[in-house]
C-alpha cells in the first residue's frame, strides 16, 4: 500500500536537458572571415561555440570572471598587447547583446552597426552575439 502511495505521488524531477537530435551539440555560427581574433565579452558560457569557428580564428577572453580591463596584472597586458597587435579582423562574441562596451573600448574598440549576427546553439535559451569590430583609433568622417 505504501509503495502505491509513493508511486501514485512521486514526480520525475524536471532537469533542463537538450532536445534529442541528429547531434549532440549543433552550433550555427555566421560567417567569419580568416584570421580573425574573436574577443570573448561576458561572463555567460561561450566555450562550447568555439570548436565551431574556423580553424584559424584565435580567442581571447577580454572581459571575463577571470579578466577585466582594469587590472593590472601580467595576463591583463597580456590580453592588452594581443588586441593592440592583431592585424587581422576582431570579432566581440557576448551575451546578452551589446554587453560590456567599457570593456571594448578600454581596448580602443566598437562594434560596427549592423554587423552583429546571432550565435545559435542547442545548449544555450538565447543565441549568443557575433560583432565585427573597428578600432575607434581609426580615421572616420564622425570621429571629428
Amino acid at each position: 500500500m505504501l509503495t502505491a502511495i509513493l508511486i501514485a505521488f512521486t514526480r520525475y524531477p524536471y532537469v533542463e536537458r537538450v532536445d534529442y537530435g541528429e547531434k549532440y551539440i549543433r552550433v550555427d555560427v555566421p560567417p567569419v572571415a580568416p584570421g580573425a581574433a574573436i574577443l570573448l565579452v561576458a561572463d555567460e558560457p561561450m566555450s562550447h561555440v568555439l570548436p565551431f569557428f574556423p580553424r584559424d580564428a584565435r580567442f581571447v577572453g577580454v572581459k571575463n570572471n577571470l579578466i577585466d580591463p582594469a587590472m593590472t596584472s601580467r595576463l591583463a597586458a597580456e590580453v592588452a598587447h594581443i588586441v593592440r597587435e592583431h592585424d587581422g579582423p576582431l570579432y566581440a562574441l557576448a551575451s546578452p547583446p551589446g554587453v560590456n562596451e567599457g570593456a571594448l573600448a578600454a581596448h580602443r574598440l566598437r562594434r560596427i552597426a549592423d554587423s552583429c549576427a546571432p550565435v545559435v546553439s542547442n545548449l544555450t535559451r538565447r543565441p549568443l552575439e557575433l560583432c565585427r569590430l573597428e578600432r575607434i583609433d581609426a580615421a572616420r568622417p564622425d570621429d571629428r
